[in-house]
């Protein structure tokens, strides 16, 4: 399951570079679960990075809990 976690609109004028940067902690990997609890569940993260839900892997880490 592919979900946004962080979106910024930024407007970069032609021929220029940005550089920004964002962190993801382990509140936002966390999601609802059947019993109604909010927490993280341990396993294999996969980071996409790009303009739509086509944009490249560019890393993976582990959760462990």
């Amino acid at each position: 399951m592919r979900e946004l976690k962080h979106f910024e609109k930024v407007s970069v004028k032609a021929n220029a570079i940005y550089q920004g940067s964002f962190e993801i902690t382990v509140d936002n990997l966390a999601y609802v679960h059947s019993d109604l609890t909010r927490f993280t569940d341990p396993g294999k993260f996969e980071l996409y990075l790009g303009f739509d839900s086509n944009a490249p892997k560019l890393g993976e880490w582990e959760y462990q809990g």
